[in-house]
């Protein structure tokens, strides 16, 4: 079954500089990583990922875009091969408000999928908008994960999900097996297709 990962980035003041350059690299990592577990699984996939930057406003920088077609370049970043879009695709100045709420109504609203990964290094600016929005993402996403940059305010985020991970300790192939669930993915398709034994009388 094809999934779809939305992918929401912090670009408020605080993320301004290293910090969103580190988010950026983190986004490469982790799509370099999911296309070398498919090819070592040999899975054929269609799953897509839709991408935002937020602070007051948002920058919709990829929309629904088949993973399969993005590949890591280096040193450039992201490369779409497909859409043609050069990177990079943002610039790392960070500005304004975390106006987290803001961006996951905007998604809730219109891009329902299987997984939304946050990454972030605060709390949200506009938090009566984020908390009445908890419940509504829940049902929207099946899975949220949030990469934070400041671990002693993950408390912020602990509501909405228990899939919260430092920066420091970032793991892109560990991300990527817990956003698709792969091991147990892969243990189905085992149990699903189990080895043929053959008995041989001599």
């Amino acid at each position: 079954m094809n999934k779809g990962i939305t992918i929401l980035i912090d670009s408020s003041g605080s993320m301004d500089g290293e910090p969103l350059c580190r988010a950026h690299q983190m986004v490469c990592d982790i799509i370099f990583a999911y296309h070398n577990l498919m090819q070592k699984s040999l899975w054929v996939c269609k799953d897509w990922i839709h991408m935002i930057l937020y602070n007051s406003n948002l920058n919709e920088v990829i929309s629904h875009h088949e993973l399969a077609y993005i590949r890591k370049e280096k040193p450039r970043g992201i490369d779409l091969t497909m859409g043609m879009i050069q990177p990079p695709f943002f610039e790392f100045r960070g500005h304004g408000p975390k106006c987290l709420g803001k961006a996951i109504e905007y998604v809730v609203n219109g891009y329902h999928g299987d997984i939304l990964l946050i990454i972030t290094k605060g709390t949200p600016s506009d938090v009566f908008c984020f908390n009445s929005l908890i419940g509504k993402s829940q049902i929207a996403y099946k899975k949220i994960l949030v990469l934070h940059g400041n671990f002693a305010k993950k408390v912020a985020y602990e509501k909405l999900t228990k899939n919260i991970y430092p920066w420091d300790s970032f793991d892109s192939v560990e991300i990527v097996k817990n956003m698709f669930d792969m091991d147990n993915t892969l243990k189905r398709k085992v149990l699903e297709n189990p080895p043929r034994i053959i008995e041989l009388t001599i």
